[in-house]
């Protein structure tokens, strides 16, 4: 019992505390802690090729992996799904092309170490100082936010929120000028 208490108060004195299963984080604004799930995805994006023309859409393969040991579900726009995917450089944006005349939310099961993959095209929408972009792709399912219908679009209310998106890895591309 002493060499416990010892343990305790020496992870104490250290700032860490530790528990044995839950993760838990403190905010550094309010000092109140709260239990922080694990993220049940993993975003990898791929692009088709390394180099793209400035006015051609620019393809990735994006894969959303289930990590954990269990189903997951997610609920994603049957038609325009790509609206769950949004680009972290101001430089690219979700291609334009893309048309959706009949939507509704689908839920679709991802099982234990599966993935659901498809192919997203974007564009660059903004002028590129140097030949090279860099940029991550956030996944974020309609389950995980309340949606709103604006410009004849439902969109996600938050897309910046690291607590209901999930990050892809980094990918580069060289931008080729016409």
């Amino acid at each position: 019992m002493k060499t416990r208490l010892t343990i305790a108060l020496l992870a104490l004195d250290c700032g860490i505390i530790l528990f044995a299963n839950p993760i838990f984080a403190m905010d550094s604004v309010t000092n109140l802690v709260e239990q922080v799930k694990a993220k049940p995805f993993q975003v990898t994006i791929t692009p088709t090729k390394k180099a793209f023309h400035t006015n051609e859409p620019i393809c990735i393969y994006t894969k959303v992996e289930n990590v954990t040991e269990t189903n997951q579900t997610v609920v994603l726009w049957s038609c325009s799904w790509w609206e769950q995917f949004r680009s972290t450089s101001l430089q690219i944006k979700l291609w334009p092309g893309y048309h959706c005349t009949a939507n509704a939310p689908l839920s679709v099961e991802i099982p234990a170490g599966k993935s659901w993959e498809k192919e997203l095209k974007l564009w660059v929408s903004e002028p590129v100082l140097t030949n090279t972009v860099s940029f991550q792709i956030k996944f974020v399912p309609l389950d995980y936010v309340q949606p709103r219908f604006e410009d004849g679009h439902f969109t996600p209310l938050v897309l910046n929120d690291s607590k209901i998106s999930f990050l892809s890895n980094e990918a580069t591309i060289d931008l080729i000028s016409n």
